[in-house]
């Protein structure tokens, strides 16, 4: 599974997905289905969009088989393709910057019957954390007559003579 922005994710933004798969089973895979889970702090819901697949808004979860990509009909030994999708990351607001750590978490699970010799169902999974840089917000004030600190010298300040100020960071 590859996801890609040029390395520069931001909130706001979106996470284009990319799941590669192959079968590299010496058997044929049949009913073959892939679902993608989504969640995490920074995870938009309202900004999923599955090339190809379903989303189900219920669980979060986007679904490809044999009905949405005719390449999972019927898996052969060495086939190979991907699907894909893009999800929206919350946006840098007031109301999410008090989020700590933002992630988008995706859990990739990929199903089929196998048939052949060692007949029966397999799986395999992957899990992908995307961090999501915090965004930092400073203001400023300066003080001179008040604050939290006692200012000394002349106003304005002279050449030679020491002025202090207070300056606050919030």
């Amino acid at each position: 599974m590859t996801y890609s922005n040029g390395g520069n994710i931001q909130a706001g933004d979106s996470l284009p997905v990319t799941i590669k798969w192959e079968n590299t089973l010496p058997d044929q895979v049949s009913n073959t289905r892939i679902q993608a889970s989504l969640s995490g702090t920074a995870f938009d819901r309202s900004k999923v969009f599955p090339n190809g697949g379903f989303y189900r808004s219920s669980d979060n979860t986007i679904v490809w088989d044999g009905s949405s990509t005719n390449d999972l009909l019927s898996v052969l030994p060495g086939d190979s393709g991907n699907v894909s999708f893009s999800v929206g990351t919350l946006p840098d607001n007031a109301q999410t910057r008090s989020i700590r750590n933002p992630y988008v978490d995706i859990s990739v699970t990929m199903t089929g019957a196998r048939s052949g010799t060692d007949i029966g169902p397999v799986s395999s999974k992957q899990d992908v954390t995307v961090n999501i840089p915090s965004t930092l917000g400073l203001s400023s004030k300066a003080f001179r007559a008040i604050g939290p600190f006692g200012n000394t010298g002349p106003i304005p300040p002279k050449a030679d003579s020491e002025s202090t100020y207070t300056i606050t960071w919030v």
